[in-house]
C-alpha cells in the first residue's frame, strides 16, 4: 500500500470530523483544532511519538481544511511514511483501521438511510469494500488524487459483476440508461462511498439469499484489487525432486507466481519470482501425455504445468504473456493500469455518446424549426385564400348592387348620367370596404352612395379614367393570381422534400433493424459454432481414448497369441567330460570301470594315462554296457 492510500484514509477521518460538527451532517470543509488533537493523539501513539497532538499549539489558525491538516502531518508527525517498506505495512494498515472506526458508524447510517439494511456486510467485507472503493477513487488529469473521495458508477457496477461471478451467482448487466444524477450531490457519473455501497447492493441482491453468501466474493475482488492478485486456480504441478504430477492452488500476482496445497492458501509450498527474462512454451497435445501442458520458464529453473482445460490453459498464457510485458515498463500496479485503461475508454465513449446526442438535439431542433416554418407558410397561405375569396365575394356583390342602383337611377337621370353613377359607385365601394374594414355593411353601403355622388357631381372626367382604373384591377388580380400559384408551388416542393426527409429516415430505421437481425442471427451462429467446436473437441477427445485402448489392446493380443503348437526344445547333451574340475579331469574309464579302491601307482598310471582313440573305444564299449554311468546325472 503505498502513502496515497493513507492519505486518503486521512480524508474519510477529516470528513467525518467535519460533518460530525454541523447540525445538518453538512460539509464544510473545515475542522477545529480541538477535534483534530484527538484524533492526532490516537494517531501518534500508533507512530510511536509522544504528545503528537501538541503540533496543533503552533498553528494559529482555529479551523483548517484537509489541506492544512495534511501538511500540518506530513512535516511533524508523517514524516518518512511514504519511505515504509514492506515490513512497516502494519503501521500503515493501523492508520487505516483507526481512519475507518471513526466513519464506519457515520457511513452505516446513510446507507441504512438509503433503505439498505447496515447489517448487510459485515464488519470486515464493509472494511475491505472502503479499501477497494479508496483504490477506485477517481483522479485528475496530473495523477493526483481528487477531493472529496469519488469513484465512478461503472465501477461499482464492475465491482459487483466480479463479486456475482466468484460466488457463482448470475451476473448484472450494466444499467446504462439509469445512471443520471445517481450520486447524492447530484453529480452525474461520481458516487462517494455511502452510493458505492448501494449500488453494489443493488446489482448483487437478486434475491434474499445473495446477500447471505457475498462474503467470500467481497474477500475474492478485495484480493485481485488491494494485492494485485491477477489470477487463482489449480493446476497440476510435474515436481522436480519427485517426479510425479501434484495438484496445486496457484496465485499469480504482478511480480511473483506462488503455489499452496489448498485454496485456503495455509501451507505456501513455495513462490516462483517473475521477470522480464521469463516466458512460456505452449506443448502439443499427445497420445497418452498429460493434457493441457505448458513450460514456465525462468532464468534459473524451468516448470512444466497442466492446466485443468484449454481454456483456462489459454488464459493462463495469457495473463503470463501480460504480467512478463509489465514487469520492469511501468511503477504503477497491473490493477491501476486497469483503472486508467479502463478510465480513458470510458471517457471517450461518454464523449462520442455526449456528440451523438448534441447531433440528435440539433436535427430534432431543425426539424422543428422548419415545422414552425412551414405552418406560418401555411397560415399565410390560408390568409391569402381567405382574402382573395372575400375579395370575389365583395366584387360580385358590390357589381350586384351597382347594378340595381343604376337601374333605379336610369328611371331618374338619363342614360349617360346613370352610366357615369354606376363608375362612380363601383369605384367607391371597394374603397370603402378597404379604408373601413371595420364597419357595418350599411354603414359602407351608404359611405359608398354619398362618394359616388360627389365623385359624379364633382368630377367630369371620371368616363375617360374607367378603363384605366379597370386594366390596374385586372393587373393586380392577374398578379395576385401568379403570387398564388407560385405559393402553391413552393409548397408542392416543400412537401415532397419533406416526404422524402420521412422516407430517408425510415430507411434509416429499417437499415437499423436488420443490422439488429442480422447481429443477433451472427450471435446465434457464432454460439452454435462454438457448441459444435466443443462437441467436435469432446468426440475428437473420447475417438483419442478408443484409439488408444485399441492399441494397448492390439500389443496385448500381439504378446499373447500363439500361431502354432508348443513343441519341446532341443537342447544338445551336455558333454560328460566336463565337470566342475574342468575339461579332462575324467575319462570314459572312468565312468565304465566297476566301483573299488586303485591298487599302487600302476593302476593310477592305467587309468588316468590314456590317448584320444582307447578312450573313444571304450566310450562306445561303456555306453552299450551300462547306460546310466554315461548320464551328467551319474557323476
Amino acid at each position: 500500500m503505498e502513502y496515497e492510500e493513507v492519505e486518503k484514509s486521512l480524508w474519510h477521518a477529516f470528513d467525518v470530523l467535519d460533518k460530525s460538527a454541523q447540525a445538518q451532517n453538512t460539509r464544510t470543509s473545515q475542522v477545529h483544532k480541538t477535534k483534530l488533537k484527538v484524533f492526532t493523539n490516537n494517531l501518534g501513539q500508533i507512530l510511536g511519538v509522544p504528545h503528537a497532538e501538541t503540533i496543533w499549539d503552533k498553528v494559529s489558525e482555529d479551523r483548517v481544511d484537509f489541506a492544512r491538516f495534511l501538511a500540518v502531518l506530513n512535516s511533524n508527525l508523517l514524516v518518512g511514511i511514504h519511505k515504509l517498506g514492506a515490513g512497516d505495512a502494519a503501521v500503515k494498515a493501523q492508520i487505516d483501521e483507526l481512519c475507518w472506526m471513526l466513519s464506519e458508524k457515520s457511513y452505516r447510517a446513510r446507507i441504512s438511510s438509503f433503505g439498505r439494511s447496515s447489517s448487510t456486510f459485515s464488519k470486515t467485507d464493509c472494511f475491505k469494500l472502503w479499501k477497494i472503493f479508496n483504490f477506485l477513487c477517481e483522479r485528475g488529469d496530473d495523477g493526483k488524487v481528487l477531493h472529496p473521495l469519488r469513484s465512478d458508477v461503472e465501477e461499482a457496477e464492475r465491482i459487483a459483476a466480479e463479486i456475482c461471478l466468484s460466488i457463482g451467482i448470475p451476473t448484472p448487466k450494466p444499467k446504462f440508461g439509469e445512471r443520471k444524477n445517481t450520486g447524492s450531490d447530484g453529480s452525474s457519473f461520481l458516487l462517494d462511498f455511502a452510493d458505492f455501497v448501494s449500488v453494489v447492493v443493488e446489482q448483487v441482491k437478486q434475491s434474499e439469499g445473495d446477500l447471505a453468501v457475498i462474503s467470500p466474493g467481497i474477500t475474492e475482488v478485495y484480493s485481485q484489487i488491494v494485492a494485485d492478485v491477477v489470477r487463482k486456480g489449480y493446476m497440476v504441478k510435474f515436481g522436480n525432486k519427485l517426479t510425479t504430477w501434484k495438484e496445486r492452488w496457484f496465485v499469480l500476482t504482478a511480480s511473483a507466481l506462488r503455489y499452496f496445497v489448498s485454496s485456503e492458501e495455509r501451507d505456501l509450498k513455495g513462490t516462483i519470482i517473475l521477470c522480464p527474462e521469463c516466458s512460456t512454451q505452449n506443448f502439443p497435445e499427445k497420445p497418452g501425455a498429460k493434457h493441457f501442458r505448458f513450460k514456465l520458464i525462468t532464468p534459473n529453473k524451468q516448470y512444466e504445468l497442466s492446466a485443468s482445460s484449454l481454456k483456462a490453459k489459454n488464459e493462463w498464457l495469457s495473463d503470463f504473456k501480460k504480467v512478463f510485458q509489465a514487469i520492469g515498463t511501468s511503477k504503477e500496479s497491473l490493477q491501476k493500469q486497469a483503472l486508467k485503461e479502463r478510465k480513458r475508454e470510458r471517457e471517450e465513449r461518454r464523449r462520442l455518446t455526449a456528440e451523438e446526442e448534441l447531433a440528435r438535439c440539433a436535427e430534432r431542433e431543425k426539424l422543428l424549426e422548419r415545422e414552425k416554418q412551414l405552418e406560418e407558410e401555411r397560415q399565410v397561405k390560408r390568409f391569402h385564400a381567405n382574402a382573395q375569396r372575400f375579395l370575389t365575394v365583395s366584387r360580385s356583390f358590390s357589381v350586384y348592387f351597382l347594378v340595381c342602383l343604376s337601374l333605379f337611377v336610369c328611371d331618374c337621370v338619363s342614360v349617360s348620367q346613370s352610366v357615369c353613377l354606376s363608375v362612380c359607385l363601383s369605384v367607391s365601394f371597394p374603397f370603402s370596404l378597404t379604408l373601413f374594414p371595420f364597419l357595418s355593411l350599411s354603414v359602407s353601403l351608404s359611405f359608398c352612395l354619398s362618394l359616388s355622388l360627389s365623385l359624379f357631381s364633382s368630377c367630369r372626367f371620371l368616363p375617360s379614367i374607367t378603363p384605366r382604373i379597370l386594366e390596374e384591377e385586372f393587373a393586380k388580380r392577374e398578379e395576385l393570381e401568379r403570387l398564388q400559384a407560385e405559393q402553391g408551388q413552393q409548397l408542392l416542393k416543400e412537401q415532397m422534400s419533406r416526404q422524402e426527409l420521412e422516407s430517408a429516415h425510415r430507411a434509416q430505421e429499417e437499415a437499423l433493424l436488420n443490422a439488429r437481425a442480422q447481429l443477433e442471427a451472427l450471435t446465434m451462429e457464432r454460439l452454435d459454432a462454438d457448441r459444435n467446436l466443443q462437441e467436435a473437441a469432446e468426440k475428437l477427445r473420447s475417438a483419442e481414448v478408443e484409439r488408444q485402448r485399441m492399441e494397448e489392446r492390439m500389443k496385448l493380443k500381439e504378446m499373447t497369441s500363439s500361431y502354432k503348437l508348443a513343441k519341446p526344445l532341443s537342447v544338445r547333451e551336455p558333454n560328460p567330460f566336463i565337470t566342475h574340475r574342468g575339461r579332462g579331469a575324467f575319462t570314459q574309464a572312468d565312468f565304465c570301470r566297476s566301483p573299488g579302491p586303485l591298487n599302487g601307482a600302476q593302476d593310477l598310471d592305467r587309468h588316468f594315462n590314456y590317448s584320444d582313440q582307447s578312450g573313444q573305444s571304450e566310450q562306445s564299449d561303456c555306453s552299450g554296457s551300462d547306460g546310466e554311468r554315461s548320464s551328467p546325472a551319474a557323476v
